[in-house]
């Protein structure tokens, strides 16, 4: 049975701002000192297990062009466009209805565009134990990560044994930090990475069975996509289904969701500043992260502490410890009809 990949590739990215905009999200970004893009690294780690004739990208219309840009060599009818952004599940059988085009039953991997693995051999493991086991039971597997920390801003996913697939006892919302805590100190909590194993005949059964509405429009005509509720995977599939499975992957996982994910993923300099892609001089400045376009000089004097991303039209300085509301620059640029900095 042949494999294919699905891509998510929706997205907007926020958290990246000024980098990531309406125009230009997270996934076409290059985060690491490379010259890949997030959504090109999702796709090479997975060439060794699947043809590219079988790579399809789950997109956004606006992102069409931005696809073909950064993925030459995915055929145009694979680049599956979202006219709205209606959340994972209806994004996902808006691929399934394009895949069961080709194949009469094909085994599925749907992996989102914007998360880094450092262990590609491992992850790949990973991807071949999921399809094997796909492939022979009646199972729609989910990738859990290992926790490395008690984090709050992941939902959780509790396993029900410690077998290489497990059953899935349930999903669990993100927790405060104290349930994040015994989560981590029972060990059979994983966290829920949005990766996802299954043939095409199980998740195409699945959908029409827990999401009936949604089904009878999109596999009659995916013209009508913007006719289906808004609705992820998790609620609309996999809390309701008893045949969920858990890999647990450990493979050097990251979703990647701040600037401050930089540091984890980059070399610091003798200072502990993180550069990216930058020509720089950093004078009496420690463990601040620099993100430019390599067209002007960015210098620093005495500052400390700081994420200072530079695009074309907007620079953004701020505190690494106010990172996390960098919304509501957005918001304030929406309130003030800025929108041309969005």
């Amino acid at each position: 049975m042949k494999t294919v990949v699905l891509v998510m590739a929706g997205g907007k990215g926020e958290r990246f701002y000024p980098a990531s905009r309406n125009n230009y999200p997270k996934q076409f970004l290059c985060l690491l000192n490379d010259d890949e893009s997030m959504i090109q690294k999702t796709v090479n780690r997975v060439l060794p297990i699947v043809d590219k004739e079988d790579v399809y990208i789950l997109t956004n219309i606006l992102y069409k062009d931005e696809v073909k840009k950064h993925l030459p060599f995915v055929k145009e009818e694979n680049i599956v466009l979202e006219p709205s952004a209606r959340n994972t599940a209806p994004a996902i059988e808006l691929g399934i209805e394009k895949v069961k085009e080709k194949y009469e039953d094909a085994l599925i991997v749907v992996l989102p565009s914007d998360q880094l693995i450092k262990d590609e051999a491992n992850f790949l493991a990973t991807l071949k134990l999921g399809i094997e086991y796909a492939s022979n039971n009646d199972a729609l597997i989910t990738i859990g990560i290992k926790p490395t920390e008690p984090n709050t801003g992941y939902g959780y996913i509790k396993l029900s044994d410690s077998n290489k697939v497990s059953k899935v006892n349930k999903f669990v919302e993100k927790p405060n930090l104290e349930k994040a805590k015994e989560y981590l100190n029972e060990g059979d909590y994983v966290w829920n990475a949005g990766m996802f194993i299954f043939s095409l005949k199980n998740i195409d059964k699945a959908f029409k069975t827990y999401l009936p509405n949604q089904y009878d429009i999109l596999s009659k005509d995916t013209s009508k996509f913007n006719d289906v509720e808004p609705i992820s995977i998790d609620y609309g599939i996999m809390e309701k289904a008893n045949n969920i499975y858990c890999i647990k992957g450990d493979f050097g996982w990251d979703d990647v969701g701040s600037w401050l994910s930089l540091e984890r993923n980059n070399v610091q300099d003798k200072n502990g500043n993180t550069v990216l892609n930058k020509d720089v001089i950093l004078l009496d400045s420690t463990n601040n992260i620099i993100k430019g376009k390599n067209n002007k000089l960015i210098a620093t004097l005495g500052v400390n502490d700081l994420v200072v991303v530079e695009d074309d039209d907007v620079i953004l300085i701020a505190k690494k410890d106010k990172v996390s509301n960098i919304k509501e620059i957005i918001k304030t640029l929406k309130e003030e009809k800025k929108d041309k900095y969005i």
